[in-house]
């Protein structure tokens, strides 16, 4: 029988015996997730798991660099905006690092949920292959993997997670975010209250809750009317109540 176990307040399920022997070509590879959103980071660890590949977490820029020096990780997938060093400053450390420790470049990609020209050219300066929408499909995933270089990183087990949990937690998660930005309109601090919008958005598309995603996109849209998005807040807010 599975070993049920817990990580940061989720339920999941360790697999062990025949299963676990089911590797594919691209277990050497060993990917580095970093996205402050611990939900985001549990659905991408899932899709890599499928695909056979074994994935570090961190939830900074900070954390992330550890985990690259120690972990010799041969690909990264980081969220561009985290606080304190976001995506496009920790591509530039971790080429820094790969220059002290004569490394082998890895691949490294931007995940968002927003992708335009200026993004792509941000991504491209700080020295990444490239942005991957969110959510990103598992071809996307596979090409990162099938262009990286092989190294040698730390055993992970594989694991198989609950999706109607995930998406319960996430839920309250989204509520409590939803509840911040509307803190941040009410001081005046809108590039807050779009960072928290953002957010949601970025794990809404993930978890294929569309509507959530667009409502967000709109109210991110109006931060310079006060009215009018007040009410996209409160319209976000139904659907979250309502599951």
């Amino acid at each position: 029988m599975p070993e049920r176990s817990s990580a940061n307040g989720y339920a999941f399920t360790l697999l062990s015996g025949n299963f676990c022997e089911m590797q594919t070509q691209h277990r050497r590879h060993h990917v580095l997730i970093i996205d402050d959103d611990v939900l985001v980071r549990m659905l991408l660890k899932e899709q890599f798991d499928k695909l056979g590949v074994r994935a570090f977490e961190a939830d900074s820029g900070e954390e992330a660099l550890l985990l690259f020096e120690a972990g010799r990780v041969c690909a990264v997938l980081t969220d561009c905006w985290m606080p304190h060093m976001d995506g496009f400053m920790l591509a530039r450390e971790i080429r820094k690092l790969e220059s002290r420790l004569s490394r082998q470049p890895s691949q490294i990609w931007a995940h968002t949920a927003h992708v335009d020209e200026e993004i792509e050219g941000r991504c491209r300066d700080a020295g990444m292959q490239g942005c991957i929408r969110k959510p990103a499909s598992n071809e996307d995933l596979r090409r990162i993997v099938e262009n990286a270089p092989r190294d040698v990183g730390v055993d992970l087990p594989i694991v198989a997670r609950d999706r109607e949990m995930i998406l319960s937690q996430w839920f309250a998660q989204a509520s409590l975010d939803l509840m911040a930005a509307r803190a941040q309109l009410g001081s005046g601090r809108i590039d807050a209250l779009a960072a928290q919008l953002h957010r949601i958005k970025g794990a809404a598309r993930m978890l294929d809750q569309q509507q959530i995603a667009r409502l967000c996109e709109r109210a991110e849209r109006l931060t310079k009317d006060n009215g009018r998005l007040k009410d996209a807040l409160d319209e976000i807010q139904r659907i979250l109540e309502g599951n």
